[in-house]
């Protein structure tokens, strides 16, 4: 009877220890899953990685977009104080003003009205870097503007080119700047009194 317990319990036993084969196949699964979780770990680290280079990119990006902004705010408060010093100096107290603005290139002239000149110009020489500022005629107020510059290129209708562009004279420049002169003498006029 004792021999039988022993060989039960033997039996038992080695049902509890695994084969030399099935330890291998266990090993290599082990290392299977352990090379695909690397190979995940490796991908999931190529990911971050790269975006990480990304949001550098980006974040430097922002920076060199926002020096730029920076400093072309910069540069239209420069040119609001030297339109504030102008007008100062010229005694014109004017909201707007009807501008003539020369394009070399296709030798028109651009008849139009804006706030600040300068700005308007600063806009224009995106789509033409040659254009030359020429006058500004001093005006009270936007609707007096609009109406100038209605009235002038009603004026110079037989000679527009496209839009509000003209092919103006010598005696067309003195025409216009006798209107700045006019214009500037009857603001000047009304502040004095």
């Amino acid at each position: 009877m004792y021999f039988i317990d022993c060989e039960k319990k033997l039996k038992a036993i080695e049902k509890t220890y695994i084969t030399q084969a099935e330890f291998d196949a266990t090993i290599s699964k082990i290392e299977a899953n352990f090379s695909k979780a690397t190979s995940y770990f490796k991908e999931f680290d190529e990911r971050i990685t790269g975006n990480t280079a990304r949001l550098d990119e980006l974040t430097r990006q922002y920076f060199e977009t926002h020096k730029i902004l920076a400093t072309q705010i910069e540069r239209v408060e420069d040119m609001d104080k030297h339109l504030k010093q102008v007008r100062e100096r010229l005694g014109i107290d004017a909201d707007c003003f009807v501008y003539l603005f020369f394009s070399p290139p296709v030798k028109l002239y651009k008849i139009g009205w804006a706030d600040d000149t300068q700005i308007r110009q600063m806009r224009l020489k995106t789509g033409n870097p040659k254009l030359e500022f020429v006058m500004a005629i001093p005006m009270s107020c936007r609707a007096q503007a609009k109406l100038w510059e209605k009235m002038l290129h009603g004026h110079f209708s037989e000679k527009r080119g496209e839009g509000e562009w003209f092919e103006l004279s010598e005696a067309d420049l003195l025409y216009m700047n006798s209107i700045r002169l006019l214009q500037q003498s009857t603001l000047e006029m009304a502040k004095n009194s």
